[in-house]
């Protein structure tokens, strides 16, 4: 697993060895930062179920102002950011449940990415579930932010009271759905 492109370019990052861990795969990595390119330049960035980080600090390497990573689990997240000196000031790591930091009410984010474990039988439904209310209720998004879930092709996430589909892509067994607040009149 490595860093695609940015300042950090071809950097190997930390990750779990165990088959149960499965990473962002570098075509839907690229298809993702291609979408986002026009808006990381200086944009505030949210990683929830972040992991390894891999998909903050890409964010960061390619001009994003800062990242908060949220996932329970960060021992290889920071492994990661203390592998990138010129990263540290602009990644802030928080070891909590997303549903709990989405309730202190955070942001607004420019971009927030959701991609939570999915290998189990539910394909992580009730994370995407439970973070999309959450986002919904506390309104961390920017009013032109974007907000992305990567997840199982089989999975169809639906648009929410105040987020609507924008976009999905799909590569091999993976899926990414684009979200922006419905605009209301």
């Amino acid at each position: 697993m490595r860093i695609i492109a940015g300042e950090l370019r071809g950097r190997s990052l930390f990750y779990p060895q165990d088959r149960a861990f499965r990473p962002t795969q570098d075509r839907p990595k690229e298809a993702l930062f291609s979408i986002l390119h026009p808006r990381l330049e200086g944009a505030k960035v949210a990683d929830l179920f972040c992991g390894t980080g891999s998909l903050g600090l890409e964010a960061l390497s390619r001009g994003a102002e800062s990242c908060v990573f949220v996932d329970i689990e960060t021992t290889f997240l920071r492994k990661n950011i203390a592998l990138f000196e010129s990263m540290k000031p602009k990644a802030e790591v928080v070891s909590k449940p997303v549903q709990l930091w989405i309730k202190q009410k955070q942001g607004p984010f420019d971009i927030v990415m959701i991609d939570p474990p999915w290998h189990k039988e539910d394909r992580g439904k009730h994370h995407y579930d439970t973070a999309l209310l959450g986002l919904d209720e506390f309104d961390i998004l920017a009013d032109s932010g974007i907000l992305v879930c990567e997840h199982h092709k089989s999975l169809v996430l639906e648009e929410t009271e105040h987020f609507e589909v924008t976009q999905t892509r799909a590569y091999s067994d993976t899926r990414l759905t684009f979200f922006q607040k419905k605009v209301t009149l």
